[in-house]
């Protein structure tokens, strides 16, 4: 993870980890922030605990270079969609259904709906794809970060 002191600042303040930033200042001083306070922080990072909303807005400030609001923002209006791996398979069979049904189901008489086959299908669309096509819907790419051993997949919607 390459992070900012910006970016730095703005997770402790949105996590509230602002009790451990400042014992680190208050112990090493202003001179060695510089020097030592990135590394010290992503290093405190990992044993920091986080819950899964606050991963998910670092994995989006590690990927785009922004802030924790601005991240946080982004994610809540749905502009960027920040997924586990589950999470992405879901939305992802969420999606190819939803185009079943409208593009190809709603295009078949009623009665001959029974002989097409959804689930191959299904199977078969995913062997010539990939998430990001169907996920992000602003430009098609799949991105990944890891925070705390987690990976992440950040899609753009947006």
């Amino acid at each position: 993870m390459n992070l900012s002191k910006q970016q730095i600042y703005s997770i402790a303040e949105g996590t509230d980890q602002t009790t451990e930033l400042l014992e680190y200042l208050v112990e090493t001083g202003t001179d060695s922030i510089d020097s030592n306070f990135t590394t010290w922080f992503e290093y405190e990072l990992n044993d920091c605990t986080f819950d899964e909303d606050d991963e998910m807005i670092i994995a989006l400030m590690t990927q785009e270079d922004l802030d924790y609001a601005e991240a946080e923002t982004f994610i809540k209006d749905e502009d960027w969609l920040v997924l586990t791996d589950d999470e992405a398979e879901d939305k992802w069979d969420d999606n190819l259904d939803n185009d079943l049904d409208e593009l190809i189901l709603s295009q078949i008489p009623a009665h001959l709906q029974f002989y097409f086959d959804s689930d191959a299908w299904i199977r078969d669309t995913k062997i010539g794809a990939d998430r990001g096509n169907s996920i992000a819907t602003y430009d098609g790419e799949e991105l990944e970060q890891e925070v705390n051993d987690t990976i992440y997949f950040l899609y753009r919607c947006n």
